[in-house]
């Protein structure tokens, strides 16, 4: 048979339509999901295991939010950001209250268990006194609180290095880490490189058929 094969892939609010041809790969940091593996992505639903909030400085959000526009393309995705070491620790922070609503939000997004929010000395107990969106860093509140504080630590995409992206192979562990990921994905692909402006210094590769 000649001619392009159009395939239909329905696995999200919309389907996405692809040729065979180029896969492009992506590596950045997430907001979630899984860390120093290869995902293969195609809808939103699919990109937003690595967190839906763009415009807070995590690039795999902020990249998905571009590339599913077009509904089209498969995308081989890697999350550099690790939870272990890319975080940074806030002491104590003024949460500031809408008298309205009852609702404060922490100066960072992306949120870690161990959190503890305070009104005045008091520590208050989460799903009783308040909510919390651990994603955003919205807190409602249930009543409103003393001089609410949050003491709370938060994956910090600024601190993913370029040795983080380009990676490597850890002897210790017997896994690859960052863009030497790629060479699991297929020996039967060529890597040239793509520029694009949506992960700002983070890389995106495009993977051509031999």
């Amino acid at each position: 048979m000649h001619g392009v094969e159009t395939l239909r892939i329905d696995g999200g609010s919309s389907p996405v339509y692809t040729v065979d041809g180029a896969i492009t790969a992506i590596i950045g940091t997430g907001m979630a999901g899984p860390v120093n593996e290869l995902t293969v992505c195609q809808t939103v639903k699919d990109f937003s295991q690595f967190g839906t909030v763009i415009g807070a400085g995590f690039t795999l959000p902020d990249a998905a939010n571009i590339v599913t526009r077009y509904k089209s393309g498969v995308f081989y995705v890697i999350n550099v950001l690790d939870p272990a070491k890319h975080k940074t620790v806030v002491p104590s922070e003024v949460l500031i209250v809408d008298s309205d609503t009852l609702i404060a939000a922490t100066a960072h997004p992306a949120l870690l268990p161990g959190y503890v929010v305070k009104s005045d000395d008091t520590a208050l107990t989460a799903g009783v006194d308040y909510s919390i969106d651990e994603v955003s860093g919205e807190i409602t509140f249930a009543k409103t609180p003393s001089n609410p504080t949050i003491n709370y630590t938060y994956l910090d995409p600024t601190k993913v290095t370029e040795t983080d992206v380009m990676g490597g192979y850890v002897a210790a562990t017997g896994k690859r880490t960052g863009m030497e990921l790629m060479t699991e994905a297929s020996t039967d692909w060529v890597p040239m490189p793509k520029s694009s402006s949506c992960l700002n210094t983070m890389p995106i590769l495009k993977w051509l058929p031999r």
